[in-house]
């Protein structure tokens, strides 16, 4: 057999693999998403009020408004990436982990594109950003949606773009940030946390067993 119908054979293997994979993805999956989430969404969601005037917002902070949660968050992917050392995820873990490192790579092509745009242009477009992340999102939301016919990846994934559209329709107001922050929270850390709870119970009816 050559080489090329060898690697064909693996890929078709694979993709059977994965549509086959019917179980509830890792845990650890779900705890990135929450880690990103929760805290990015409660940071900009406070930056709304602090624009508003419902909390103290002083306004040369707004350059580091993402400071707050990038504090938050880094500690808790390092205590991830360390208790997630060795794990081993089935196909459809892989996948997913594959579509959202694609998007973690997309998201830095991305703003260095925003960086030098704005430097050679001179106009503030780091506003379209959050609606662009989030469309990203929803993306890959939706290859592992398709994929493993779960619908309610789906329906994350249209959360996503209904956040990416008002983000964009809001350009401009301090509702652009609470859309953005809702966002997190409804498409991220929510699904997120949904994640390592059906690992949990799958865990727990297969100790049962």
């Amino acid at each position: 057999m050559t080489d090329r119908a060898q690697s064909a054979r693996h890929d078709l293997a694979f993709m059977k693999e994965l549509a086959e994979d019917r179980g509830p993805l890792p845990s650890i999956l779900g705890a990135h998403l929450l880690a990103v989430g929760a805290p990015y969404g409660l940071n900009v969601i406070y930056a709304w009020a602090g624009m508003r005037g419902f909390v103290p917002w002083p306004e040369d902070w707004y350059v580091w408004s993402w400071a707050p949660g990038t504090a938050v968050y880094l500690p808790i992917l390092a205590v991830i990436l360390f208790t997630s050392r060795g794990l081993s995820v089935g196909p459809a873990g892989r996948a997913f982990a594959a579509a959202w490192s694609g998007v973690g790579l997309m998201t830095w092509v991305i703003i260095a594109l925003l960086a030098i745009a704005a430097s050679r242009t001179g106009l503030v477009i780091w506003t379209i950003w959050p609606a662009l992340a989030v469309t990203l999102y929803g993306g890959a939301w939706t290859v592992i949606g398709l994929v493993r016919r779960r619908y309610w990846s789906l329906l994350v994934a249209a959360g996503c773009f209904a956040t990416a559209l008002s983000c964009a329709a809001l350009i401009d107001t301090p509702e652009h940030w609470l859309a953005m922050g809702l966002g997190l929270l409804l498409c991220m850390a929510v699904p997120g946390a949904a994640m390592m709870r059906m690992a949990k119970t799958a865990e727990a009816k297969s100790a049962q067993a």
